[in-house]
């Protein structure tokens, strides 16, 4: 959001509204005030939200969208909306349709990713009490995506596949619009002298990433090379760090993600679950690394099997394609070259700019 700020800055007048958890410090304040003619924050704490949930299942919204809903403030953020009157109103998130439900200005809702298609997916994997909630909450969700869609204007989301798995006939004003990468920040190390043989990064409470750090784990089992791996990322669930060994590395939390990415050798992500686009996948190319992912993270990137990206669409593949880049090292460089290539065309934040130029000025 920081970087859509920022692009949007260069042409237009913003005015932020925002659901925080806790008041933003002064430094962010001051950061996001460069983009921003006016900032205003509504603060929904921890603690209320098992009655945000509750009042959010009363109207029938699903659980991702009543966790960040307070009644009591839509109302407010409306009535400033209106006194304001701006040309367009982009809603990020259909967790923020709510609030402006029911306004007469131009609407912009960025998706971003189908949640109903995450939900769905990881269905196919969970037992059948985990089943009967999580059926309930994707229809739910796959409902109020279709409302958010129809009563828009203009809709974003982040690439075909999630497009596709939308439950609505009027996807002619859906864009795709994808995430960006900053490609100064996210570059190849200046020192080529990883200390890792793999890695893989993300949230690590986030049931998909948990998911891939164990499968992750069960590649590397019983395997005579003896790789060494690093897993980094914030909120290590138990299961995670019951994981980690001198061979199997937990490091959780890293000030600089780039520093994971360079200490490796190949980034995997054997990632069999959830919706949108990767950052993390998309990130590690940028910084140089060869990546080994699935079909199904790759359908929302498109890189060139290969050629870009390698996939893997099981253990014995994993296995697999591990062993061969490991071993030679003038592919592994030129599946790093290409990669940071690709997202440098397709995904640098000045392509996604010019894409963000485009749909805006269509729609006003």
């Amino acid at each position: 959001m920081y970087h859509h700020l920022r692009l949007l800055s260069e042409q237009h007048e913003l005015h932020l509204f925002a659901i925080v958890q806790v008041a933003p410090t002064e430094h962010e304040i001051a950061e996001v005030s460069k983009y921003c003619k006016s900032l205003e924050y509504f603060i929904l704490p921890l603690y209320k939200r098992p009655l945000s949930v509750l009042s959010g299942l009363m109207r029938h919204f699903p659980i991702h969208v009543g966790y960040f809903f307070d009644a009591s403030l839509v109302k407010n953020i409306q009535k400033r909306i209106n006194l304001l009157n701006p040309d367009l109103i982009a809603c990020q998130l259909v967790r923020m349709y709510p609030y402006i439900k029911g306004l007469k200005q131009n609407k912009w809702i960025d998706l971003m990713d189908a949640f109903s298609l995450n939900i769905y997916r990881r269905l196919q994997n969970e037992n059948w009490l985990n089943k009967i909630w999580l059926s309930h909450e994707a229809a739910s969700l796959r409902r109020i995506e279709h409302e958010a869609i129809v009563n828009s204007d203009l809709v974003s989301i982040i690439s075909d596949q999630d497009l596709s798995a939308l439950d609505s006939t009027d996807k002619a004003k859906i864009v795709i619009l994808p995430n960006g990468v900053d490609i100064e920040y996210f570059h190849p190390p200046e020192i080529n002298n990883p200390s890792y043989d793999l890695a893989f990064a993300g949230n690590l409470g986030y049931e998909p990433n948990v998911s891939a750090v164990k499968y992750l784990n069960e590649i590397c089992k019983n395997n005579t090379e003896d790789w060494k791996v690093n897993v980094a990322g914030a909120r290590p669930s138990s299961e995670v760090l019951a994981l980690s060994t001198d061979a199997f590395r937990v490091s959780g939390w890293v000030d600089d993600i780039r520093s994971v990415y360079w200490n490796a050798r190949i980034f995997v992500a054997p990632l069999f679950t959830g919706s949108g686009q990767q950052n993390k996948i998309l990130e590690a190319m940028a910084c140089g690394r060869p990546v080994i992912t699935t079909s199904l993270v790759n359908d929302a990137i498109g890189a060139d099997p290969d050629h870009e990206i390698i996939i893997a669409d099981n253990l014995a593949g994993f296995k697999a394609q591990i062993s061969l880049l490991l071993a030679d090292e003038t592919r592994q460089r030129q599946i790093a070259l290409n990669a940071r290539q690709f997202i440098s065309q397709k995904y640098s934040w000045s392509h996604v700019g010019d894409m963000f130029s485009k749909m805006i000025t269509s729609d006003l």
